[in-house]
């Protein structure tokens, strides 16, 4: 039981980081963008065509990306694990990463 209480803990304290991290991500940047102008973005309430912009268009894209790129390598890995029952099985241990290189060239 004990066990189980510290690996909710964990989990419930990577996914406190994921939520500051993606937030901090959208405020910062080359360009400065206070926590208000991001909220009423967000919403819908924004008033300035710039902020709009650089949020909706390259900075919100980008952070949903690493995101989703992030779940989908770790899915990618636990598969590989899985499938070849294998704790250590990897890219770069099953030759994937050398294919995709090859491909690429």
């Amino acid at each position: 039981m004990h066990t189980r209480k510290r690996l909710t803990i964990a989990y419930l304290a990577m996914a406190a980081a994921l939520l500051v991290l993606f937030a901090l991500n959208l405020f910062w940047g080359s360009v400065a963008l206070s926590p208000a102008d991001v909220v009423s973005t967000l919403l819908g309430r924004g008033q300035d065509v710039l902020t709009s912009n650089i949020l909706l268009q390259l900075r919100l894209p980008r952070a949903v990306m690493v995101v989703l790129l992030g779940a989908a390598l770790s899915v990618a890995g636990y598969l590989l694990q899985t499938f070849f029952a294998n704790p250590i099985a990897g890219p770069f241990v099953m030759g994937i990463s050398s294919g995709a290189k090859l491909a690429v060239a």
